[in-house]
């Protein structure tokens, strides 16, 4: 039996015999399996639909119980030039790498079952409902999405949305994307200046993966047309891209950010040492209680030139 398992069945007869209530002989260890069931179902469900955020590679080497990380920051030096066939003063190529330090900080809810329902469960031989456990893990989900997204100032953790290290490039387009006066290729001309923005900051040594934009804009590129072969914005983009997948997402919509970049692990990174974790029930008045936590520190960026951003009118 786990360790969970034990200290939940133990805290269960206390807590059932403190409360007065009547309690089958094996109380302790329905109750125990049906919290274990419980948290099955919580860990089970998966949560964030948010495509940037899934799109970042989450860090695997930072222990959970770490309270700051510090990550390099590289820029790449030097240039190669011709040489004589004996020549001996090779020119130097190096990475410049700057520590940075950010701040990882606890994330935490909970959910759980007053005596009534703990009662009613035992005596029917019936499962404790698991929704309580579900909003519990979307609850956590949600702020570490948030967190990923745009950071929390006060706390010392930076999202991808704001992060200081993505550079902004100017759109030559000064209309909204889905205004009437807005055509096909003014489009096409934003996406260009982003495209080609990032290609010249890391001269070529890196090329966009991914195009992230609100989910307004990406409605406008998919129902703009061009008036000479009729084809929308969207399908020129991705026809002048191959490579690069455009994507509309919801959460970017009050930003009016777009946000270009490689997503590989090499270049940024989110930050979770902990992901959703459920503790051991612990009795509180007449309630038993299962606290959740998590840790999280937001987005690293570890190469800057990997990535650009704009701000859309």
């Amino acid at each position: 039996m786990s360790q969970i398992l034990n200290q939940d069945a133990a805290s269960a007869v206390d807590f059932m015999k403190r409360t007065g209530s009547n309690v089958r002989e094996d109380a302790g260890l329905w109750i125990a399996k049906q919290l274990e069931y419980v948290r099955t179902r919580g860990y089970e469900e998966p949560q964030i639909a948010n495509p940037l955020v899934n799109a970042i590679p989450r860090s695997s080497d930072i222990p959970e119980w770490a309270e700051t990380f510090t990550y390099p920051v590289y820029d790449e030096v030097g240039i190669a030039k011709i040489i004589a066939n004996y020549a001996d003063d090779l020119p130097r190529v190096d990475i410049a790498a700057t520590q940075v330090t950010a701040k990882i900080q606890p994330v935490g809810v909970s959910y759980g079952y007053n005596t009534q329902e703990l009662t009613v469960s035992n005596a029917m031989g019936s499962n404790l409902p698991t929704r309580k456990a579900v909003v519990a893990r979307k609850a956590t989900d949600r702020k570490i999405e948030d967190l990923t997204m745009v950071g929390e100032a006060r706390y010392g953790v930076t999202g991808i949305v704001n992060h200081p290290n993505i550079g902004v490039t100017v759109l030559p387009t000064s209309t909204a994307w889905g205004a009437v006066a807005t055509t096909a290729d003014a489009i096409m001309a934003d996406v260009a200046a982003l495209m080609n923005a990032l290609a010249l900051q890391s001269s070529g040594a890196h090329m966009a993966t991914h195009f992230f934009m609100p989910l307004t804009a990406y409605t406008a590129m998919n129902s703009k047309r061009n008036t000479t072969t009729g084809y929308t914005a969207l399908t020129m983009a991705r026809e002048a891209y191959p490579s690069v997948t455009f994507v509309g997402v919801p959460q970017l919509t009050a930003t009016k950010q777009v946000i270009v970049g490689e997503f590989t692990s090499t270049n940024i990174e989110a930050i979770v040492p902990q992901p959703f974790k459920q503790l051991p029930a612990q009795e509180r008045n007449l309630e038993f209680v299962i606290p959740c936590t998590a840790r999280a520190g937001g987005v690293s960026v570890y190469q800057p030139l990997a990535f650009t951003r704009a701000t859309l009118v």
